[in-house]
């Protein structure tokens, strides 16, 4: 996520799916943890953070393995 990028995404909470779109921000580091607030487990009727792990897939389509 060199230049950063928004990224859709579907995952469960209980038994129901649910989709939003995240914004990865430019220099983001691989393996690094993003917090969105407000969309992970209810805990006491209240909802948690969704912690993201993002994973950096190599650009294949460069010459240059560092881009």
């Amino acid at each position: 996520a060199l230049a950063g990028t928004r990224k859709k995404l579907s995952y469960k909470v209980g038994d129901e799916t649910e989709q939003l779109v995240v914004r990865i921000p430019e220099n983001f580091p691989a393996n690094g943890k993003l917090r969105v607030p407000g969309k992970g487990n209810a805990n006491n009727g209240e909802r948690g953070d969704l912690i993201l792990t993002v994973k950096i897939a190599p650009n294949v389509n460069s010459e240059n393995p560092l881009q």
